[in-house]
Formats: C-alpha cells, sequence, structure tokens
C-alpha cells in the first residue's frame, strides 16, 4: 500500500546551534503525516483547487458569482437559474411560468446577501430578492414618472452592514434599499449629481464609512453618501490597436486594496491601477493588446497574500497578478479534471470567512481551499515496499539558513531512519550505523 502524508507540526523545541530545531510527534493515523514550513512547501504557482460539475451535481454549464449566508449555505448564480450548496447537495431554483413566486429569468449573474440571509440577484434586466426561508422570488421594480414599473437593470451590489443598505449600481444610475424595503430609492434623494441618478455603472465598492467608489464605462466617481458629494475621475487608460487609439472602455469590476489603489477590470483594455491618492494610472495587459483583447472581470485579494491580486478573465481564466513584479500567471487548463488548474473562463469570484475562494467558470463552480495549501504530501510508496506503514514516531527539521528547511529527518517503527532532502525531493535511508540502531531499538527523540 502506498503511503502518503499529510503532515501537521507542534510545537518545537529551539536547540543551541543557529537555525536548527527538533520536535517530537505522536501520529495516531496509519499514515505518516509530514509537515513543511509554509515558507518553502507551499508552490505559489501551484493550487489544488476542487471541482464541481456534472459528476459533482452542478448540472448548469456555467457558475456566474457565489456569495454564502450565515448558516454557511454556498449559494451560486447560473445560466439556469440560482443554486444553493449545502456541502453536499446541489439544489437549483429556476423559473416556473406556473409559478410567479419563481424566476421570470434563469440566466443570473451578480449576488449579494443582507443580514437577514436575502438574497439580492441580478436575473437578466431583473433584480429578484430571493427569501431562502420561504423559498420565494419577490420580483423588484423601479417606478417612472407616469408610475409605470420598469426593469431595474442592476449591474452589482455592495452591502453595508452598519447602515443595512444594499447598495445597486445600474444601467440607469445608482439606487439603494434601506433595511429590506422592497422599494428602491434613487441616489438623487441624497446627491444633486444628475449623472449619479441617470449613467450607466457597473461596479461598487465601499472605503471607509461614508464613501463608496463607483465606476462607469471610462470613469470612476468617489461618492460622499452622507454629505452626496461626488467627485468623477477620467481614467487615463488606452491602448493602440491597428493604427487608432482605443479607450479605456467599460470597467466591469473594480477592488480598494489597504493602500488605497482602486483596481479596475476592464472589458477589453486590461486591469487598471488607480492611485486614488494621486490620481496616477498604470496598465497592465496579461496578453498582447494590439491582437486580443484583455477582459478582467472580477477582482478579489487575500489579507494573507498582500502582493497578490486573484483575476476573472477571458482568454487566460483564473490568474495571478504579482503586484511587485506586475507578471500575470493564469491557472487556465485544457482538462476538466486538471486539479491544478481550471478549464475555460473564470466569472465570479468569492473569498468567505472560512479561507475559501469560490470560483465560477464557463465549466462550473469551483474551490480553492487556501488553508489545504500550507500542506505537502510526500508519496513514501518506495518506503513502504507494498506494507502498510507504521506512524512515524519522531521527527526533525534541520536547516543552515532561517526560514529554509533543507533536512527532514523521520523514524518509522521496525523500518528505519529515513531522511528526506526539502530542496532536492529526493527520500534517503539513514546511513548503515544508524539504520542498525533505530531498526532494532525503538526511537523516541531525534535531536540535532
Amino acid at each position: 500500500m502506498a503511503a502518503l502524508v499529510n503532515l501537521g507540526r507542534k510545537k518545537m523545541k529551539q536547540s543551541k546551534t543557529p537555525f536548527i530545531v527538533t520536535f517530537k510527534l505522536n501520529v495516531i493515523l496509519s499514515l505518516l503525516v509530514l509537515s513543511m514550513q509554509l515558507s518553502y512547501s507551499q508552490n505559489n504557482n501551484q493550487i489544488v483547487f476542487e471541482h464541481y460539475g456534472l459528476e459533482a451535481g452542478f448540472n448548469s454549464r456555467e457558475a456566474m458569482d457565489i456569495t454564502t449566508t450565515p448558516n454557511g449555505m454556498v449559494w451560486v448564480t447560473s445560466n439556469d437559474g440560482l443554486v444553493r450548496y449545502d456541502g453536499n447537495r446541489f439544489k437549483f431554483y429556476q423559473s416556473n411560468p406556473y409559478d410567479t413566486s419563481s424566476l421570470i429569468y434563469n440566466y443570473c449573474q451578480d449576488i449579494d446577501t443582507d443580514k437577514r440571509g436575502w438574497l439580492w440577484v441580478e436575473s437578466g434586466s431583473n433584480l429578484e430578492l430571493f427569501k431562502p426561508q420561504t423559498e420565494q422570488f419577490f420580483h423588484l421594480k423601479l417606478t417612472g414618472s407616469n408610475n409605470e414599473r420598469k426593469p431595474v437593470l442592476p449591474t452589482n451590489f455592495y452591502y453595508d452592514t452598519t447602515t443595512d443598505i444594499m447598495w445597486i449600481t445600474t444601467r440607469r444610475g445608482l439606487y439603494f434599499s434601506k433595511g429590506g424595503s422592497f422599494n428602491l430609492q434613487s441616489i438623487s434623494v441624497i446627491s444633486k449629481d444628475k449623472l449619479l441618478a441617470d449613467v450607466d455603472l457597473y461596479s461598487v465598492m465601499p472605503d471607509g464609512p461614508h464613501h463608496l467608489w463607483l465606476s462607469g464605462r471610462y470613469e470612476v466617481c468617489k461618492l460622499n453618501v452622507q454629505t452626496g458629494e461626488a467627485i468623477w475621475y477620467k481614467v487615463a487608460a488606452k491602448i493602440t490597436k491597428g493604427g487608432y487609439t482605443k479607450a479605456v472602455g467599460n470597467i466591469m469590476c473594480s477592488y480598494l486594496d489597504e493602500d488605497k489603489i482602486l483596481w479596475l477590470g476592464t472589458w477589453q483594455t486590461g486591469l487598471i491601477e488607480f492611485n486614488t491618492v494621486t490620481q496616477e494610472t498604470n496598465q497592465y495587459f496579461y496578453r498582447n493588446p494590439e491582437q486580443e483583447e484583455n477582459v478582467v472581470m472580477d477582482i478579489v485579494k487575500i489579507k494573507e497574500q498582500p502582493n497578490t491580486l486573484w483575476l476573472s478573465t477571458s482568454g487566460f481564466g483564473f490568474t495571478k497578478f504579482n503586484i511587485k513584479t506586475k507578471q500575470f500567471t493564469s491557472f487556465n487548463s485544457t482538462f476538466y479534471n486538471d486539479k491544478y488548474k481550471i478549464k475555460g473562463n473564470s466569472f465570479g469570484l468569492f473569498f468567505d470567512k472560512n479561507h475559501i475562494m469560490w470560483i465560477g467558470s464557463e465549466t462550473g463552480l469551483h474551490k480553492y481551499d487556501v488553508n489545504k495549501q500550507l500542506f505537502t504530501t510526500l508519496d513514501l510508496s518506495a518506503v513502504s515496499n507494498g506494507v502498510m506503514m507504521f506512524p512515524a514516531s519522531t521527527m526533525a527539521l534541520q536547516n543552515s539558513l532561517p526560514k529554509q528547511d533543507e533536512l527532514l529527518w523521520f523514524h518509522i517503527p521496525y523500518k528505519g531512519g529515513y531522511r528526506y532532502n526539502i530542496l532536492q525531493q529526493k527520500l534517503y535511508r539513514c546511513r548503515k550505523r544508524l539504520l542498525n540502531i533505530s531498526t532494532l531499538q525503538p526511537v523516541f527523540w531525534v535531536f540535532l
């Protein structure tokens, strides 16, 4: 039987020799469990994904956007309706022409949730409010000047937990709902800026308790939600294509980081870095902009990865952008079941409180569990030689430089002592003298 290991580290005891540590493990599993320091073991360009497609019960072709509710449910918008995932099964909520409390239109895109667990869903040109408690959809509309009912045309949501306000960007301007009200109010009741009440808006991002950043076709706006003051900035980004200059195009998504940099994803012209303090702009492409479009559809940043932006793109798939080196790394695959990559274009991204990033793509739903990437699996089938492995009773790490483990020493009862060269990723048996001692006598500590 192949012996695989997945390690966990206990508290280490510091020796007098610099950068050399030793520790003891009591492993109760029948598999040898090994742990490497995160500084070495995690390959930043290799991620293990979990895929949820047809075989897992996700019967939709595309997963568009994701959110979670306080009860732990994962909610996914798709081209076949709204989907609930409870960790075991998928349940689809779809349009039914004989049920007025069902979805009007199955193709759903953006989604957000409020403190009640209600879901706000973009469904075509419609805004649907779904109450999971009763499994009912409510079709929200705008009231025109002649009291006619008009579709909302929503594009993005942001829920402010402090004020209990759901902010909604639309192709008719900015609207909001306070306290879960079905009656949407125009920003015109707060701000005198006429553009905000009429222009196409595509994303909304908070900046502290009183400000929002809004993106339109070629500009961004900083709105004070208390005073109504709105300041517009033209995004000075462009590309030269086919001999003519092309403007930035629709700004599809945004993310404001801790350095007050507003990252903007565009429909055609790549990733934009907009410094909200100096108004300086930089532009980045993941492929040749003179030959192909660079579409960024969503942006997420993880606190524990300060130099990384995660992007959903078209043509490049799920992508990592290194903020320091300005380099893109694609995780796009040509295969459906590639555990290290995702096939096809990616759409919505959502990072939940359990350190899990949910990824929607044209091939289904995907899961990137950040915590699981802390562990490395070592195949010891060569050591086991077809025999069931006993637990490793002792283990020690050796290093000559700080934060760089080099050798892992461990002992397996009745098998002897071994050393694993972490840098070379090679496994060796201990020298004959040590091997005789460790095989014949029980070893309870390894100290370097």
